[in-house]
Order: C-alpha cells, then structure tokens, then sequence
C-alpha cells in the first residue's frame, strides 16, 4: 500500500508544472515505511538473524555523510542573522503604509500584509490569461516587472544575482541603496515626486 501510494503521489506531483523539489516532501512518510521494512528484511538476511545492527550503521553511516555534505555545500546560504539584518534595512527605509516589494520571509518577519498577487515569490514564475491570474491572485513576472517600471513600490529588496536586478535597472530607477549581505535593498524611486 505504502509503495502505490508513493508511486501514485510521485506520478501526481510531477503532473504540476512547474514542479520543485520540495513537492516531493508528500511522499516521505510512505517511502520511510517501505525504507525501514527493506532494512529490515536486509538485517534478516545476515548471518546475525537476532541482532541485525550492520546494515544499520551502514545506512546511518550513508545518511549521516549525506547530512555533512548538504550542510556543507549550503554553508554560503544566508540564514536567520542575514533575514535579521535585511529586515532592519528595509524596516529602516520604508515607513508603514509604503509599498514594498520583497521575499516572503521580510514580510512576515515585518508583520506587513504582502500586496495582493506577490504572497510567493515563485508565483511569478507562471504565465496564465490576465482574468485567471486575477481569479487566482497570481502576478507573472512580466506584470511585476511593468510594475517596477512605473515606480509602484517605494522600496524593493531582492536576494536575486545581479543580472536580475541590472535586467530592470533598479539602480537606475532607484536613488539609493544597500547591499546587505548577498542582497540588496533599493529605495528612493527617482520618479517619486511625480506620483
């Protein structure tokens, strides 16, 4: 049951497009069962039938170095000290009531109200027709950035590379700003004053 329910689940999930990673998540507790019954069965075929430990160590060996690698290539990852501290930028820079345009984490981290359409950053990814996207509080990308364009958020926080910031020319468009970390945070639209 455990291993349909994993292969109807896996076969669901990659029907979505786009499809992340992280999707796959629903499909842990039934691959952990058929995970732990194939330990289980390897065990009892050793020699050792009352004490099966070797392929125990051996798989906590496996997943304990798999742990060390990830942990290891995500070193550079900005974690909660970055948020904090591109939190008291934007906080610094943008007063209640201003528009802002930022990841996810600045917006609950300031306790503001994302505007209606930027609730996740990934939904800007998808392209619908104009009244689906409505009905569905989506924004694609090219609406976000014509947004940009006409000087609708007064600060704009972004961790993307350089090229996606250079590509809509936010240090144009913007008088100010501050790199914090591996992010930047641009305020003081030039265009402000005609709005």
């Amino acid at each position: 049951m455990c291993a349909c329910l994993a292969v109807a689940l896996t076969l669901h999930i990659s029907s979505a497009h786009p499809t992340f990673a992280r999707y796959y998540l629903f499909t842990t507790p039934f691959l952990s069962y058929l995970s732990a019954a194939g330990l289980y069965w390897v065990g009892t075929q050793l020699r050792d039938v009352e004490r099966p430990w070797l392929p125990v160590i051996l798989v906590s060996l496996l997943v304990s170095l798999s742990l060390a690698k990830v942990l290891y290539d995500n070193r550079d990852d900005y974690g909660w000290s970055d948020l904090e501290e591109i939190t008291a930028q934007v906080e610094k820079v943008t007063p209640r009531g201003r528009t802002l345009f930022a990841n996810e984490q600045i917006y609950f981290l300031l306790h503001r109200m994302p505007p209606s359409g930027h609730e996740l950053h990934d939904s800007h990814k998808l392209e619908f027709p104009p009244e689906r996207a409505a009905l569905l509080h989506v924004i694609p990308q090219s609406a976000i950035d014509q947004q940009i364009q006409a000087g609708q958020f007064d600060t704009i926080e972004s961790c993307e590379d350089e090229e996606w910031n250079d590509a809509r020319h936010l240090g144009d468009l913007y008088a100010m700003e501050a790199d914090v970390g591996d992010c930047a945070v641009y305020w003081g639209w030039k265009g402000s004053a005609a709005k």
